[in-house]
């Protein structure tokens, strides 16, 4: 035998507690590096295919084998040991382990060429460990050998994904230039399509994902259509890739005389009953695909070689296998997701480089309005309905209503009524003492006058209270005095607390949030904070949204805004989880109805309603009550917070210095995984988040706030490295993070680089700063800063003309995880950042305006002078570091600009922070108006959302989604 050159110990993920993703069923390992046999190989992995049998197991559809198996069956190594019996393979070669580990050979099925069938075959990553894993044992006799010269990521895939597709194929009876259509579109299913369109077939592809059908159009397919769609032509064949039992019959009547379905999936939900005449009459087949033989798998390999086949794949590091099955159950992945051990996942081009990833070639029973439980047909099993709408109507709020459930089985559409009192909630209206609190949010700029304050605790009371406002503003005309939302109040603009609200709901009420059994998954109401959020989620759950650190914001708005926070990079944003959203909307312009829209939604105008929710923003499309999140992630036990500063006084008279700091700062984050990076840097550094505290002099120090995951051991290295870097040309000495910075209290302990608990840290950044008034503006940043940015940053943040110690610019960092999806997946557009800026200036009235003796919004009232020096500065900062792009920073371009004129640098605005000076041409003159600079390409698709679920648009503010028809 060789000798063993293995890795020592081994590290990987195994399967504990089977059980749906949200509840983390996957747990690192560390094990002995295994032992090869006679006739075994062991490789070092260089990637591993994630294939839906893997998600099977980890979620107990499939049942374990063994106890803590470690999952993964499409194994990319090298051969560092082999045993004595083994003469194929040699220390060094590159081999592929399949699904398919051992048969008995003696059977009457191994016999016969079906070694697929053998009552004793064996499977890697179910009967023995596989590939989430740095090392693996693969038996030599059902290994493959690979070749050296392509990309493993590319060739992981094709060792099941591949080989079932093709085994599918073949089991499909195709005749030769035949119709196939393929039910499904994921890692098999884009394999096996362009076989079939090598060997001249004609493929029609249905699927509900709409990125995967631009796949399979851009791969070929005649056609691409919803999972329940009819073929535009009768079927010879069929492939039913999607693990969906209910699109079996589907299938089969798209079928033609005498033609074939072969079901590729090793689990299937509940077939329904069939229907003999329009299912299986005219001698249809149904036939399974059980797994595969070796000789399957050299015939593919070869074939794959020949045709040149592409291969889609959506990398992740080891570390993220928990992520990438998540996001597999999710539908979020593009093709295959690819595992690679020991590195970082292949950097996406649309991390920095554009917005689609670049595809190489490889040679309830319950009313959706009701806080009970209504009986919608007993006996009936709870997943054959879906609930689509409720409608309440009240003339008013005293009287008993009547709520119409709308749900859906099959072809039928039944009504259920329930009996309920209507009550609107707690109206608080002028004279009430709580009154002059509930008028007005956290920005004290704006306080409202509304007819009264409707505190609402349920999803029952938001529909009463709405139909209220509806029944007395029955006109147009009567609209002016807006309806408006509020779940946390910390909108930035006037869009709740206008002049023109007649009406305030106030959700802070319904703030739960808790793992929903029926659904399946997490479920957090609108009114929920931060806090609220992380402490409900990881407590029980062990789980965390990935939203911001500002404790008391709510999740209402934060969540449909695209919310973001300190975990986003290393796990995407809040609405990359989002499964379902409850809304109260008014689709007929006068009554109120409750809908729940899910992303897998069979009805394409709730899954467009989903979709507006996912950054669209919150004020749009109707009342957020409440939203589930599925395939949640799990922080880090443990992070390291650091926290430092630097004096003004050793910056003011030394611009080069502070542009140094900047603009390496900035460097960093754009040369993120490139060579432009020194070697010290060219690692993982998803986990790490960072806040650079850019404030105006008169604050005395610029800042710097870091977080990393303390359970990775390099850690306190790569944030040493990156402090350097970071530091490289400054010459100043930090000091403690001592005085408020923006929202964040002061930090003077964490000048040492400080080990807590993840849920402590996030108490400890968990800020809202005062209630005062505030301006906010943001940006988003493709690249680092250029030369006359940080001309203009130094200028405006070190002059004399304005002195505020609560005004700053803070620059978070972005990209990573954030940028893995394309930029039409969610409404957030801008999916190729690499940071992420916030103008910020903070001031309180200081003056008595009116001589009564104290300070208050009614000085500001009649003193625009109160506000006038901040409004100023904060404008004419954001003006001159975006002069060149008309003031404001515009959208990057998805094509390279004609000429010689550079692209510009960054890539719109952020809809949670908005700015109205963005519709003003005295300080926009880019030709971009606001919603281009929030929304970009996807402003159309959110238009068309608008129009069909508030065509009469009372959801409104000043930079609300306009419907089409108004």
């Amino acid at each position: 035998m060789a000798p063993v050159a293995g890795p020592d110990p081994v590290s990987g993920w195994a399967v504990r507690r089977p059980g749906p993703m949200a509840s983390g069923p996957l747990a690192p390992v560390r094990r002995p590096a295994p032992e090869p046999g006679p006739d075994d190989l062991l490789l070092t992995v260089e990637a591993c295919g994630v294939c839906r049998t893997d998600l099977h197991l980890a979620e107990g559809d499939l049942p374990p084998h063994r106890p803590a198996t470690v999952p993964g069956h499409e194994i990319v190594g090298r051969v560092v040991a082999t045993g004595e019996a083994v003469t194929a393979f040699r220390t060094g070669d590159r081999a592929g382990g399949a699904w398919l580990r051992s048969t008995c050979g003696s059977c009457r099925y191994c016999r016969a060429g079906h070694e697929n069938l053998c009552p004793a075959s064996l499977y890697t990553g179910w009967d023995a460990d596989g590939g989430f894993a740095d090392a693996a044992l693969v038996p030599a006799d059902y290994a493959y050998p690979l070749p050296d010269d392509q990309d493993a990521t590319l060739l992981a895939p094709l060792l099941c994904a591949g080989i079932i597709g093709y085994r599918a194929l073949r089991r499909s009876a195709l005749p030769s230039g035949g119709r196939l259509g393929i039910y499904g579109f994921g890692a098999s299913a884009h394999l096996a399509a362009q076989v079939a369109l090598a060997e001249g077939a004609t493929v029609h592809v249905l699927t509900r994902s709409a990125r995967a059908r631009q796949l399979a159009l851009d791969l070929g397919a005649s056609s691409a259509g919803g999972a329940y769609d009819r073929p535009p032509e009768p079927l010879d064949s069929a492939i039913l890739f999607a693990p969906v039992g209910d699109l079996v019959p589907v299938a089969l009547e798209a079928l033609d005389r005498s033609g074939t379905l072969a079901v590729a999936g090793i689990h299937l939900t509940d077939i329904p009953p069939l229907h003999y005449q329009r299912h299986l009459f005219l001698e249809r087949n149904l036939r399974s695909v059980t797994a595969n033989t070796r000789q399957d798998g050299r015939e593919f390999l070869a074939t794959a070689a020949r045709i040149g086949i592409r291969v889609t794949v959506s990398p992740y590091p080891l570390s993220r296998a928990p992520q990438a099955l998540a996001d597999l159950a999710a539908d979020r992945v593009e093709g295959a997701a690819v595992l690679t051990p020991g590195r970082r996942a292949r950097r996406r081009p649309s991390w920095r480089h554009g917005r689609r990833a670049v595809t190489p070639r490889a040679g309830s029973t319950g009313c959706a309005g009701s806080t009970g439980r209504a009986e919608v047909n007993p006996g009936a099993p709870a997943d054959s309905f879906q609930v689509l709408a409720a409608l309440a109507i009240v003339t008013d709020s005293s009287q008993l209503t009547t709520l119409r459930c709308r749900s859906t089985r099959g072809d039928q559409m039944t009504v259920h009524e329930i009996a309920a009192t209507a009550a609107c909630g707690t109206e608080v209206g002028q004279g009430d003492a709580r009154y002059e609190a509930l008028r007005r949010g956290f920005n004290q700029r704006f306080i409202a006058t509304p007819d009264y304050v409707s505190v609402v605790s349920s999803t029952r009371e938001a529909v009463a209270a709405l139909n209220k406002y509806l029944a007395s503003h029955r006109s147009d005309a009567d609209l002016h005095r807006r309806i408006t939302v509020r779940s946390g109040g910390h909108c930035y603009e006037n869009f709740v607390c206008g002049n023109d609200v007649g009406v305030i709901l106030d959700l802070a009420q319904m703030d739960r949030a808790y793992l929903d059994q029926e659904m399946g998954a997490y479920c957090v109401e609108s009114g929920a904070n931060n806090w609220h959020v992380a402490t409900h989620l990881y407590a029980p759950f062990g789980v965390a949204l990935p939203g911001g650190s500002c404790y008391s914001v709510g999740a209402g708005g934060h969540v449909a805004g695209g919310g973001y926070g300190l975990l986003s990079r290393q796990h995407g944003l809040t609405v990359d989880y989002l499964y379902a959203v409850e809304v109260v909307v008014v689709r007929d312009g006068q009554h109120a109805e409750v809908v729940i829209a899910r992303r897998d939604a069979p009805e394409q105008e709730l899954r467009d309603l989903w979709w507006a929710h996912t950054g669209g923003g919150g004020g749009n499309f109707g009342i957020v009550t409440r939203y589930w999140f599925k395939g949640l992630p799990k922080p880090p036990s443990e992070v390291l917070l650091h926290a430092v500063a630097w004096p003004w006084d050793d910056l003011k008279d030394h611009p080069d210095r502070f542009k140094s700091l900047v603009r390496n700062y900035g460097l960093f984050f754009e040369y993120e995984n490139t060579p432009e990076l020194p070697a010290s840097l060219r690692r993982d550094y998803s986990d790490m988040f960072t806040l650079l505290k850019l404030n105006q002099r008169a604050n005395g120090k610029i800042g710097l706030i870091t977080q990393l995951d303390a359970t990775r051991p390099d850690s306190v290295e790569r944030l040493d490295a990156f402090l350097e870097w970071l530091t490289q040309d400054l010459g100043v000495e930090p000091t403690p993070l001592d005085r408020r910075m923006g929202e964040h209290a002061p930090m003077g302990g964490l000048h040492v680089p400080t080990r807590l608990p993840w849920l402590t840290a996030t108490q400890t950044l968990n800020g809202s700063g005062d209630n005062q008034c505030g301006k906010y503006k943001s940006a988003y940043m493709t690249r680092g800063f250029t030369e006359p940015q940080l001309d203009a940053l130094f200028t405006h943040l070190s002059g004399n003309g304005y002195s505020n110690p609560q005004a700053l610019l803070q620059v978070d960092s972005y990209g990573a995880a954030i940028n893995l999806p394309d930029s039409a997946d969610t409404a957030v557009y801008q999916r190729s950042s690499v940071l992420k800026l916030q103008y910020q200036t903070y001031w309180s009235w200081q003056k008595d305006s009116n001589d009564d003796g104290v300070a208050d919004h009614q000085d500001a009232d009649i003193d625009p002078s109160i506000a006038a020096p901040h409004l100023r500065w904060i404008r004419e900062f954001y003006r001159d570091v975006y002069k060149d792009t008309g003031g404001v920073p515009v959208l990057s371009p998805t094509t390279t600009p004609a000429g010689e004129q550079p692209a510009p640098v960054t890539d719109g605005c952020y809809i949670n922070y908005p700015d109205t000076d963005l519709d003003d041409p005295e300080w926009n003159r880019s030709g971009q108006p606001s919603h281009r600079l929030y929304y970009g390409d996807n402003y159309a698709r959110l238009q068309a959302v608008k129009d069909y679920w508030d065509p009469r648009n009372v959801f409104r503010h000043a930079q609300s989604i306009r419907p089409v028809t108004r």
